[in-house]
């Protein structure tokens, strides 16, 4: 499979409406935020996600903790 090929799917399932009821289903389930984010993207999808981390979401705001957080 090449690398857009990778890519394409990604972008697919990253919309389907049974991943966004799963990430749902487990942030409900255990209180802890869940998110895909494909390959390179350099933002956390987590941002928006009402189950994150107050600490979480203020490190996200300065590019080096962004880079931080995607390490982990």
């Amino acid at each position: 499979m090449s690398h857009n090929d990778v890519r394409k799917v990604a972008e697919k399932l990253s919309t389907s409406q049974i991943l966004k009821d799963y990430e749902l289903a487990f942030s409900e389930a255990t209180g802890l935020p869940l998110a895909f984010k494909q390959e390179g993207q350099m933002r956390p999808t987590l941002r928006s996600n009402k189950f994150v981390n107050p600490f979480c979401q203020a490190m996200t705001d300065t590019e080096p903790g962004c880079r931080l957080c995607l390490k982990m």
